[in-house]
């Protein structure tokens, strides 16, 4: 019943999106036909200019900029964006910083209206262009500032995020985005567990799955993992996936470019089989993340344990202290060859185009936006605020982070990243593959009927 209700939700939601996403493109055809017959032309970018300089040019006009955030008091990069922030009106006293403030992801809503009613706010964090947050199709009405000449030429940029990033913050060539907040998928074993029952900490996928029978014959559920939509289970379903076929493949099958129903897919599903199916909470399917690390990793109930980074302060300390993290093993007769960690952003600074084309307002959003994307701040957020950034060369202190947290850090940041196979996929393509995995480890369908049903969902050759 739980899984049929979130369904029903989740197709009204897409319905939601599919109608705004309409609205958006009429919307932006009609604005586009108005700008052709006399509207301002595009303020050219600046080559490189010293942004601090070029917000003195607007000292003495009164300017408001509007800043949509989700990033409220209570949350924890609500403080330390909004400290920046008091320093910057600070230091340019004629400027008034307009906050309209959403909840969680009651932003995502906001954004999508302030599209239909072209009124995209100046300055707004958001998650990433994927097609199923919607703002894909915001980019491509024209709404959105191509930041791509300032973030290519201002020194402020210079070695300061991975290539990697910049490419999830770009879509058709255009740099949209400034990066914040990053998260990759860590993976922790209770060592003090593992010990107790004389397994040794897995290394390979076979000594994995040796860890899992021997925890299941102890009595315990070996993985305290999940299967609600984005479950930490299909994280794990990314892994085996991008180990088998390399993530290039996997997302080029999860985008409709290749057939599923192939055998290098079945070999993973039965891998995937072997690890997931009869190893985890039998409510896996009605838990969040913080309700399944609560219910059995908080109580040791599991031992084993997948998530992405933004999980690990909700682990009890004295469990942090028994456990170690490790690297997801390479799957045996798989094509992936190196080690490699699901990573990428999580949210990231956008710009509206109408705010990008006024020349009072241009020069003070690229210093603000400076301000909350340096390495000084992304140390704040870490330190301050638990996050994990995509800043490089940032100094953290290690004691503020906790000794868990910075070895998954230290891991993390020496792998190869593969992207979220989630990210390709369309909103209505999620909500099948999510409700079929949900079936495939309640043990319904065979890796060869999962293979056929994969296929289904995303291949229409």
């Amino acid at each position: 019943m739980f899984r049929m209700d979130m369904d029903k939700q989740m197709k009204r939601e897409d319905n939601k999106l599919k109608k705004i996403v309409s609205m958006v493109i009429m919307f932006s055809m009609v604005f586009a036909i108005a700008a052709a017959c006399g509207g301002q032309s595009a303020v050219p970018p600046s080559k490189g200019e010293n942004s601090a300089g070029n917000a003195k040019t607007a000292e003495g006009k009164k300017v408001t900029i509007r800043f949509a955030t989700n990033y409220v008091a209570n949350q924890p990069m609500g403080p330390m964006q909004q400290q920046i922030i008091d320093q910057f009106k600070k230091d340019y006293p004629n400027v008034t910083i307009a906050m309209e403030e959403s909840a969680g992801n009651d932003l995502q809503t906001k954004i999508k209206m302030d599209a239909v009613s072209d009124r995209i706010p100046d300055v707004f964090n958001y998650w990433r262009m994927d097609p199923v947050f919607g703002l894909d199709s915001i980019a491509k009405s024209g709404q959105l500032a191509d930041l791509s000449d300032w973030v290519k030429t201002d020194p402020a940029f210079k070695d300061l995020f991975d290539d990697d990033f910049w490419k999830t913050a770009s879509l058709d060539g255009k740099t949209y985005g400034v990066p914040i907040v990053m998260y990759f998928m860590q993976m922790f074993v209770n060592k003090a567990i593992l010990d107790k029952e004389g397994i040794p900490v897995p290394q390979s996928f076979d000594d994995l799955l040796a860890a899992t029978k021997t925890l299941k014959a102890k009595g315990y559920v070996p993985w305290g993992i999940n299967t609600q939509a984005d479950s930490l289970a299909n994280r794990l379903y990314n892994y085996v996936m991008n180990g088998m076929l390399t993530n290039e493949r996997a997302l080029k099958m999860h985008s409709g470019q290749e057939s599923m129903n192939v055998p290098e897919v079945v070999k993973a599903l039965t891998l995937l089989k072997e690890l997931v199916v009869g190893n985890i909470p039998e409510d896996a399917v009605a838990l969040s993340t913080d309700a399944v690390i609560s219910k059995y990793i908080n109580t040791e109930k599991s031992a084993l344990f997948e998530s992405g980074s933004f999980s690990t302060p909700l682990i009890k300390q004295e469990i942090q202290d028994k456990m170690v993290a490790i690297e997801f093993p390479l799957i045996p007769g798989g094509a992936q060859k190196t080690k490699t960690i699901e990573k990428d952003l999580t949210n990231l600074y956008y710009v509206s185009a109408k705010a990008w084309n006024d020349t009072d307002k241009r020069p003070l959003i690229q210093e603000l936006l400076k301000r909350l994307t340096s390495r000084d701040a992304g140390k704040l957020y870490v330190e301050k605020a638990g996050q994990n950034v995509p800043m490089k060369g940032v100094q953290i202190d290690p004691t503020k982070v906790g000794r868990l947290a910075f070895d998954a850090q230290k891991i993390a940041a020496t792998m190869p990243a593969n992207k979220w196979l989630n990210a390709v996929m369309k909103p209505d393509q999620r909500t099948k593959f999510e409700s079929k995995m949900g079936a495939f480890y309640g043990g319904q369908y065979t890796p060869e009927k999962m293979a056929e049903e994969l296929n289904a969902i995303f291949y229409s050759k």
